[in-house]
Protein backbone atom coordinates (compact mmCIF):
# COMPACT_ATOMS: atom_id res chain seq x y z
CA UNK A 1 0.00 0.00 0.00
CA UNK A 2 1.31 3.46 -0.92
CA UNK A 3 1.07 6.43 1.38
CA UNK A 4 -0.70 9.45 -0.04
CA UNK A 5 1.07 12.75 0.54
CA UNK A 6 -1.14 15.81 0.76
CA UNK A 7 0.78 18.94 -0.13
CA UNK A 8 0.31 21.93 2.19
CA UNK A 9 0.01 24.20 -0.87
CA UNK A 10 -1.61 24.57 -4.28
CA UNK A 11 0.60 25.65 -7.18
CA UNK A 12 -1.13 27.14 -10.24
CA UNK A 13 0.37 25.71 -13.42
CA UNK A 14 1.95 28.83 -14.94
CA UNK A 15 3.80 27.80 -18.11
CA UNK A 16 7.57 28.26 -17.90
CA UNK A 17 7.48 29.95 -21.33
CA UNK A 18 4.61 32.33 -20.49
CA UNK A 19 6.79 35.35 -21.34
CA UNK A 20 8.33 33.91 -24.54
CA UNK A 21 6.50 36.42 -26.77
CA UNK A 22 6.22 39.25 -24.23
CA UNK A 23 6.55 42.76 -25.62
CA UNK A 24 6.06 46.16 -24.05
CA UNK A 25 5.85 49.67 -25.44
CA UNK A 26 8.85 51.89 -24.66
CA UNK A 27 6.77 55.02 -25.22
CA UNK A 28 4.10 54.11 -22.66
CA UNK A 29 5.00 54.92 -19.03
CA UNK A 30 3.01 52.28 -17.18
CA UNK A 31 2.85 48.73 -15.89
CA UNK A 32 2.39 46.54 -18.98
CA UNK A 33 1.26 43.12 -17.70
CA UNK A 34 0.08 40.03 -19.49
CA UNK A 35 -2.47 37.67 -17.99
CA UNK A 36 -0.95 34.45 -16.69
CA UNK A 37 -4.41 32.98 -16.27
CA UNK A 38 -7.39 32.49 -14.02
CA UNK A 39 -7.12 29.70 -11.47
CA UNK A 40 -9.70 27.95 -9.30
CA UNK A 41 -8.49 27.72 -5.71
CA UNK A 42 -9.23 24.45 -3.92
CA UNK A 43 -10.27 24.85 -0.26
CA UNK A 44 -10.14 28.70 -0.22
CA UNK A 45 -11.26 28.78 3.42
CA UNK A 46 -7.94 27.15 4.42
CA UNK A 47 -5.59 29.51 2.53
CA UNK A 48 -3.23 31.28 4.94
CA UNK A 49 -0.63 32.90 2.67
CA UNK A 50 0.66 33.26 -0.86
CA UNK A 51 4.28 32.90 -1.95
CA UNK A 52 5.08 34.81 -5.14
CA UNK A 53 8.45 34.11 -6.78
CA UNK A 54 10.05 35.30 -9.99
CA UNK A 55 13.31 35.62 -11.85
CA UNK A 56 14.36 37.10 -15.17
CA UNK A 57 17.50 37.62 -17.26
CA UNK A 58 17.02 41.25 -18.29
CA UNK A 59 14.40 43.94 -17.77
CA UNK A 60 13.80 47.61 -18.43
CA UNK A 61 12.73 49.10 -16.09
CA UNK A 62 11.37 46.80 -13.34
CA UNK A 63 9.11 43.77 -12.82
CA UNK A 64 5.67 43.69 -11.18
CA UNK A 65 3.14 40.92 -10.51
CA UNK A 66 -0.42 40.80 -9.18
CA UNK A 67 -1.97 37.66 -7.70
CA UNK A 68 -5.65 38.41 -7.01
CA UNK A 69 -5.47 41.36 -4.57
CA UNK A 70 -1.70 41.23 -3.89
CA UNK A 71 0.59 43.47 -5.96
CA UNK A 72 4.36 43.40 -5.58
CA UNK A 73 7.35 44.50 -7.63
CA UNK A 74 11.14 44.47 -7.88
CA UNK A 75 11.56 47.32 -5.40
CA UNK A 76 9.57 45.70 -2.57
CA UNK A 77 11.40 44.22 0.40
CA UNK A 78 11.99 40.83 -1.24
CA UNK A 79 13.49 37.56 -0.06
CA UNK A 80 16.17 35.63 -1.91
CA UNK A 81 14.65 32.21 -2.63
CA UNK A 82 15.94 28.95 -4.09
CA UNK A 83 17.07 28.46 -7.70
CA UNK A 84 17.68 32.15 -8.39
CA UNK A 85 14.15 33.28 -7.58
CA UNK A 86 13.28 36.36 -5.52
CA UNK A 87 9.88 37.03 -4.01
CA UNK A 88 7.59 37.48 -1.05
CA UNK A 89 5.25 35.53 1.19
CA UNK A 90 2.08 37.45 2.15
CA UNK A 91 -0.68 36.48 4.57
CA UNK A 92 -4.12 36.62 2.97
CA UNK A 93 -7.77 36.35 3.89
CA UNK A 94 -9.34 34.71 0.87
CA UNK A 95 -12.38 33.15 2.51
CA UNK A 96 -15.03 32.92 -0.21
CA UNK A 97 -12.51 33.55 -3.02
CA UNK A 98 -12.81 30.60 -5.38
CA UNK A 99 -10.92 31.99 -8.38
CA UNK A 100 -7.87 34.23 -8.76
CA UNK A 101 -6.22 35.98 -11.70
CA UNK A 102 -2.45 36.30 -12.06
CA UNK A 103 -0.81 38.95 -14.24
CA UNK A 104 2.75 40.18 -14.52
CA UNK A 105 5.08 42.23 -16.67
CA UNK A 106 7.47 45.12 -16.96
CA UNK A 107 6.87 48.56 -15.50
CA UNK A 108 8.21 51.18 -17.89
CA UNK A 109 9.46 54.40 -16.25
CA UNK A 110 11.48 55.94 -19.10
CA UNK A 111 10.37 56.56 -22.67
CA UNK A 112 13.53 55.22 -24.28
CA UNK A 113 12.75 51.48 -24.26
CA UNK A 114 10.94 48.63 -22.49
CA UNK A 115 11.77 44.92 -22.42
CA UNK A 116 11.62 41.76 -20.32
CA UNK A 117 13.66 38.68 -21.23
CA UNK A 118 13.78 35.24 -19.66
CA UNK A 119 11.06 35.78 -17.05
CA UNK A 120 9.70 32.91 -14.99
CA UNK A 121 6.99 33.05 -12.30
CA UNK A 122 5.92 30.62 -9.57
CA UNK A 123 3.00 31.07 -7.18
CA UNK A 124 2.24 28.88 -4.16
CA UNK A 125 -1.11 29.09 -2.36
CA UNK A 126 -0.21 27.96 1.19
CA UNK A 127 -2.75 26.24 3.45
CA UNK A 128 -3.23 25.91 7.19
CA UNK A 129 -2.16 22.45 8.21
Amino acid sequence: MKNITIKPYFQPNIPINAFANYTCNGGWLAWQPISLGDYNIPNPEKVKSVTIKWKYHEIDDYFAIQVHDIYTHSYDNLEIMENGFIGINKKVNWKGVNKINIKAGAVNTQTTRCYLYGAEVQVLINYDK
